[in-house]
């Protein structure tokens, strides 16, 4: 059997991918990669201080100081990660908020990046009295 398939993300051209499957499997690994249309990925993990815990379920917002875009919301996964697309020559404040955590801000910009992707990982200080579960 001869197959197609299509792989659509917001922020990324389609991926398309043919492969033959047969007694054997996959004629090719099932492997995509999809090219950001005409924005900047920005992905990061929000993380407890200097640990490689990773916060689920942390507020990021992204608000451009310079364009004239709506502020951009969304939440971490169970890991810490986060991802969006954001558009070329903006700069940005990145705010971030999480349930027992002091509230921490940065800023990029990806205005002068040739780099499809950018990286932005933060650390949050838990508020006093609030361990978390972390172990001195």
């Amino acid at each position: 059997q001869s197959y197609q398939l299509v792989v659509y993300r917001d922020g990324f051209e389609p991926g398309l991918l043919q492969f033959d499957y047969t007694a054997l499997g996959p004629s090719r690994p099932l492997e995509i990669s999809l090219q950001a249309s005409e924005c900047i990925l920005l992905e990061g993990r929000i993380e407890i201080g200097q640990t490689s815990n990773g916060i689920s379920d942390a507020r990021v917002r992204l608000e451009s100081t310079n364009c004239s875009i709506p502020p951009i919301e969304l939440r971490t996964d169970q890991s810490g990660w986060y991802q969006v697309c954001l558009p070329r020559s903006c700069q940005f404040k990145i705010h971030v908020k999480a349930v027992g955590y002091a509230d921490q801000q940065s800023q990029f910009n990806t205005t002068a990046t040739r780099m499809e992707r950018l990286r932005a990982d933060l650390q949050l200080v838990a508020r006093q009295g609030e361990d978390h579960g972390i172990m001195a």
